[in-house]
């Protein structure tokens, strides 16, 4: 009679991360590469009776926020695949001349010609825009404080 040989079948069980899942909030910006971690709020209800939470993390009276839209040309032509060829992604940053408020998202696609944020301080007043990554041809522009709306040309 023969030995009889064993053998092992070994199976290696791990657990694998999901990735993380897209958040509940109606508004999904791109990543947010420069605002600092901040303990404030993280969503309305984290916030006193008749306030919001702002993008920035600050718990506000709703007066004291408002959406901003951020539009721009290349060149001055529309948005699109053929103008953006030298420059596909960007990095927006929205910022206060007050020191009190900041935002910055990247990357931004160029093709979409448009970039809004829902409850943005209204200290914010002011937007930079250029190629993402550190690249050149940054533009800038004020907020209109009443229309929350901005308006750049890039010179690519």
């Amino acid at each position: 009679m023969r030995g009889l040989v064993g053998f092992a079948v070994v199976f290696v069980v791990g657990c694998v991360p999901r990735p993380s899942e897209p958040p509940d909030d109606p508004w999904a910006g791109p990543p947010v590469v420069s605002n600092p971690p901040h303990p404030g709020c993280q969503s309305d209800a984290s916030c006193a009776s008749g306030q919001v939470c702002a993008r920035t993390g600050a718990c506000l009276a709703p007066d004291q926020v408002r959406a901003i839209h951020v539009s721009w040309t290349v060149s001055g032509m529309p948005a699109s695949s053929t103008s953006c060829a030298s420059a596909p992604d960007l990095q927006i940053e929205l910022d206060s001349t007050s020191g009190s408020g900041h935002l910055a998202y990247l990357p931004l696609p160029c093709v979409e010609g448009r970039f809004s944020v829902d409850k943005a301080p209204i200290s914010i007043d002011k937007v930079a825009l250029g190629r993402a990554y550190g690249g050149s041809g940054w533009q800038s522009a004020k907020i209109d404080p009443v229309t929350g709306e901005a308006s750049l040309d890039l010179p690519y």
